[in-house]
């Protein structure tokens, strides 16, 4: 029995959650899922600092975006301020995986 910490009606997984319930279904120890999950992580990184998009079907997408160079307003000075180009990692989950998720939701 895993020890989640509740918030409200919700449980709060974590990565030793996650590894407790994946290390059975895959027939492998705690610490090579551990170590698949750093794995992972660690590919996922790499890809995006490359610039790189990771599309993992039905499931999520990565990506990096460039925001432009834009000027805003000090507000204690008033002075005029440019704020450089800079990047963004975006998630979008995939539209079928959420429709899932919600028909799970409409079930109970």
């Amino acid at each position: 029995m895993s020890k989640d910490k509740e918030n409200g009606n919700k449980k709060i997984r974590n990565r030793q959650t996650l590894i407790n319930d994946m290390a059975p279904k895959l027939n492998v120890s705690k610490l090579l899922c551990d170590k698949f999950i750093d794995c992972f992580i660690e590919e996922i990184k790499q890809y995006l600092q490359e610039g790189d998009k990771i599309t993992l079907h039905n499931f999520i997408t990565f990506d990096v975006s460039e925001r432009d160079a834009r000027f805003g307003r000090d507000p204690q000075s008033g002075k005029v301020i440019e704020y450089p180009p800079y990047k963004v990692i975006t998630c979008k989950m995939s539209d079928n995986f959420k429709s899932m998720i919600k028909e799970s939701w409409d079930d109970e």
